[in-house]
């Protein structure tokens, strides 16, 4: 599916929906075709929506168990929550969620995983280099 298309796959053969809820340009940063080829084996994804904007990215949640989210996406507050009443896990492609998430995420016992460890060192490196080169 191309970006902004937010129709659903067509066998709808019970595997678990997924709504990634990136915006297009760092959807496209972040996912390979063949990832998400092997995404799209174990489940219906869906996404990204045509924008952040909580109103593109609101469709995508109705029926989405798992959200896929990171840099750009809109903040998951009761307003865009009451959109995604079956979602269990927020998937945030980023370090920090502090910004992205809200109490009420966790007070629905929605999971929330984070891409902090993978970033940490990375971003180590280039401060430690940013900081030898001055």
């Amino acid at each position: 599916m191309e970006a902004g298309d937010t129709r659903r796959s067509a066998s709808s053969n019970g595997k678990p929906t997924v709504a990634i809820i990136l915006p297009p340009k760092i959807h496209a940063w972040m996912f390979r075709a063949r990832d998400l080829d092997r995404l799209r084996e174990a489940a219906e994804v869906i996404g990204p929506p045509p924008s952040n904007k909580p109103e593109d990215v609101s469709p995508l949640l109705k029926d989405a168990s798992v959200a896929i989210g990171g840099w750009g996406s809109p903040r998951m507050d009761d307003k865009l929550l009451a959109s995604a009443p079956k979602l269990k896990l927020l998937a945030y492609s980023a370090g920090s969620v502090k910004g992205a998430i809200s109490t009420e995420l966790y007070d629905r016992g929605v999971r929330v995983t984070t891409s902090a460890s993978a970033n940490a060192v990375p971003v180590a490196h280039f401060t430690l280099m940013t900081m030898v080169s001055l």
